[in-house]
């Protein structure tokens, strides 16, 4: 599964700014992930690594350990039935302690549920963030041309000293310096670089927002308005956008639900609700049209 981290990055070679950009895209789509769904529950110690487990891994295992009771884990699939569904598991604990029992196997007949991020099970909700690589890729291009437009200079320099000066004036340059100032035997070797190359930032930031979009809907998550173009979505646009933004949502929601109720028929209290009140197909605002006709979004 993918897992950023970003302490990796800020050591030696390792720290490169895109890796950055990186390290920031998926934290924002995964604390928008983690925090679609709250559990009630007062018999599990930490009912938030739920969520955790089902953004990283795709399933979750709620289940009974003799000594600890209803605990949270990480689990791996080992026994299936005739459609390739898991029906056997063996829970996993982040940190090991050798004097906690951990059952190897434990099935649907057992005291465990394992709740499954999509019914389908065949993809995890974190596939959206295959477009982290591409949306830090496309901040890069940015950062290039708003560098470009600092009056870059192509450089000559006929001696190792030459050398080392002009590549200092270069960096005061990318640091925005408000004076530059040149020593005279550099003087005629630094001239500015005419790179031809197009500025097209806003085209850019709108290519990143529809990468970005494309990762909340996926999650259910209407972002549409927050950066969409001036001119309204016609109202068959609006309400496809709608309808898909709840089928997403719904099946995610669904598979939740499910697994409180066979936790209920084992014992164990667990509600989930979703946090969003706004529900998608819902109105958001209100705008008034020069005529004095409100219009909702």
């Amino acid at each position: 599964m993918l897992e950023w981290k970003l302490r990796d990055w800020l050591r030696g070679s390792n720290f490169k700014p895109e890796n950055v950009t990186k390290a920031y895209y998926f934290s924002k789509i995964s604390r928008l992930a983690i925090n679609q769904f709250k559990w009630e529950v007062s018999e599990l110690l930490n009912p938030e690594v739920i969520e955790k487990y089902l953004w990283l891994d795709g399933r979750v295992a709620i289940w009974k350990n003799p000594i600890l009771g209803w605990v949270v884990t990480r689990c791996e699939e080992v026994g299936f039935d005739i459609n390739g569904f898991a029906n056997q598991w063996k829970p996993v604990f982040d940190k090991f302690n050798s004097d906690l029992p951990i059952p190897s196997v434990m099935g649907v007949d057992d005291d465990i549920v394992v709740i499954y991020d999509i019914p389908n099970r065949m993809f995890v909700s974190n596939i959206c963030s295959f477009w982290v690589n591409e949306i830090a890729d496309i901040n890069e291009t940015i950062k290039t041309q708003v560098f470009n437009q600092k009056a870059p200079l192509i450089v000559v320099a006929k001696n190792p000293r030459e050398k080392d000066k002009l590549k200092n004036a270069i960096v005061d340059i990318a640091n925005n310096v408000k004076a530059l100032v040149l020593d005279t035997d550099i003087r005629q070797d630094a001239k500015a670089l005419n790179i031809e190359s197009p500025f097209n930032i806003a085209d850019l930031q709108a290519y990143l927002k529809t990468k970005e979009s494309e990762m909340l809907e996926y999650l259910g998550i209407d972002s549409q308005s927050s950066f969409q173009k001036k001119e309204r979505l016609i109202t068959d646009e609006q309400e496809s956008n709608n309808q898909t933004l709840s089928y997403l949502i719904a099946d995610r929601y669904e598979s939740r639900l499910k697994g409180c109720e066979k936790l209920r028929e084992k014992g164990l209290n667990i509600t989930v609700s979703l946090t969003v009140t706004q529900n998608p197909n819902e109105p958001t605002d209100k705008e008034e049209d020069q005529d004095g006709t409100t219009e909702t979004n």
